[in-house]
């Protein structure tokens, strides 16, 4: 599963920044992929990524 979702998001980003996406947007996909990942970690039972700092 893992390697299938970060080559799905990694092809998405890719496709979004050739279409102009900016920096913001992509951040926020990378974002929102991770906080999926997370949440798939936590499901599975195992530990998540630290928290990441403000700012």
């Amino acid at each position: 599963m893992s390697a299938r979702f970060v080559q799905t998001i990694q092809s998405g980003m890719s496709i979004l920044a050739r279409d102009g996406a900016n920096r913001e947007d992509l951040v926020a996909v990378a974002e929102v992929a991770m906080a999926a990942w997370d949440a798939h970690l936590s499901a599975a039972g195992a530990p998540g990524r630290p928290p990441t700092r403000p700012g």
